[in-house]
């Protein structure tokens, strides 16, 4: 539920650049699809399930900055950093 309320923010934000949201849009679901039926189970009583419910939240985090970041880059935006300076190359 969360995930549908932040996609539907940022759709109607007029701020939020189309291309950007369109990006992150597939993310969001995913990561209710993946989260959804371990939330489920946990609640349920099952606790080996919270550890699971915490590796996917974490790869979904990560895979959300990835595309933030390669969005951005796309759209002529500070984007990807490599660590070198302009200075080193």
């Amino acid at each position: 539920m969360a995930a549908a309320q932040v996609v539907v923010a940022c759709e109607r934000n007029p701020w939020a650049n189309p291309v950007v949201t369109a990006k992150i849009k597939p993310a969001f679901q995913t990561a209710h699809n993946q989260i959804e039926p371990l939330v489920d189970a946990a609640r349920a009583g099952d606790p080996r399930n919270q550890a699971a419910i915490e590796t996917v939240r974490a790869d979904h985090a990560r895979r959300r900055r990835g595309r933030l970041r390669f969005a951005q880059a796309s759209e002529g935006g500070q984007g990807v950093r490599t660590g070198r300076s302009p200075a080193n190359g």
